[in-house]
């Protein structure tokens, strides 16, 4: 895991104190929009389940599939609690290589991933300046981008399915001042992608998706 994976929680802790004077956000029903950062964890590589031939004993298929991406939100409250919320997020990037010990790494393959969420939120009473909520639903992520070595003759003509799942997701909310909210929240999202090579099935994978992310946003 790498440090980029916490930034934005870390962050998310920082802003609170900030707010130590801030006023309290307006409830009821309204709009909210968000925009911030986050960390992807891609979970599984699809490429990496494909029978691919090594160069020598020493080397290995090796996959990064964690990315920091933009987002926003748009949510309907019905009223103080109840909140009906749509997350999209940039495309997240996903590479494989070949780990030669004695030399140069050789790419594979690379694609980006890009989820679009659905979920019925429930936004507790204000513990403060903190309201805390929670959420489940639905989404679909679009695989896309997809790009093969054709050195690496064992993907050639491989494709990748795009897919939907279940969603969850789980945050607080911090008072900056009337309208202003910052937020920290975590995302998780159950999903698989099939790899097939000319057509022919070659590996399913499942991915469960996770993001950890922070935003500014405006309740209006």
């Amino acid at each position: 895991m790498t440090l980029m994976r916490y930034l934005p929680l870390a962050l998310a802790l920082a802003i609170a104190p900030a707010t130590a004077f801030a006023t309290q956000e307006t409830g009821g029903t309204g709009l909210a929009v968000t925009a911030g950062y986050g960390a992807i964890d891609g979970g599984a590589s699809p490429i990496s389940q494909v029978a691919i031939d090594v160069p020598t004993p020493a080397s290995h298929l090796e996959s990064d599939n964690d990315d920091n991406v933009w987002a926003a939100s748009l949510s309907f409250f019905f009223n103080d609690h109840w909140a009906i919320d749509a997350w999209i997020a940039q495309g997240a990037q996903h590479s494989t290589e070949i780990d030669v010990e004695a030399g140069n790494d050789v790419p594979v393959a690379h694609f980006t991933t890009a989820p679009l969420a659905f979920t019925a939120q429930y936004h507790f009473a204000p513990l403060g300046r903190f309201k805390p909520f929670i959420g489940a639903g639905w989404h679909w992520t679009r695989v896309n981008d997809l790009g093969t070595n054709a050195a690496v003759t064992e993907i050639a003509g491989v494709d990748l399915r795009s897919d939907n799942g279940m969603t969850a997701v789980a945050g607080f909310d911090v008072a900056i001042s009337e309208g202003w909210f910052a937020r920290g929240e975590a995302r998780w999202m159950d999903w698989s992608t099939e790899a097939t090579v000319d057509g022919a099935q070659a590996a399913s994978t499942n991915m469960d998706t996770t993001y950890y992310g922070v935003s500014l946003g405006y309740r209006f």
